[in-house]
């Protein structure tokens, strides 16, 4: 069974927040702040259940840089939820679409690394190449 862990990203200070409660109805506390105000000012990611080949735990909105070989020169993905197939997607960072060619599974399996995430790094998505 995958371990449920949780990050929130904090956009106002631009770093991972330590100081929050998941409650078991889903809201989010930070800080003491009103989970409303929170909605605009936390992104929370869930881990996915993976590493990378290097031992980095993966979450959701993390970028995985696909081997060179493995995927064309398009080859940085970010992780998201897909909420019809119920799984978790590679999403081509140049082109916003779900990998055609290879899954999630596949790209992590051939050496994909994680080189960043979509919140501390937004410099790579649309960028062809790392």
């Amino acid at each position: 069974m995958i371990e449920t862990k949780f990050k929130v990203w904090d956009k106002q200070n631009k770093e991972w927040d330590t100081d929050y409660t998941l409650k078991p109805d889903g809201r989010l506390s930070c800080g003491g702040f009103d989970p409303l105000f929170l909605l605009d000012r936390c992104v929370v990611v869930q881990y996915i259940g993976r590493s990378d080949h290097k031992g980095q735990e993966l979450y959701r909105l993390d970028i995985i840089q696909a081997t060179p070989n493995a995927y064309r020169e398009d080859n940085n993905f970010y992780i998201d939820y897909d909420p019809v197939n119920m799984c978790y997607v590679a999403v081509n960072c140049v082109f916003h679409q779900k990998t055609e060619g290879y899954s999630l599974r596949q790209i992590l399996d051939m050496g994909g690394e994680k080189i960043g995430s979509v919140c501390e790094n937004p410099e790579l998505v649309n960028r062809i190449g790392a």
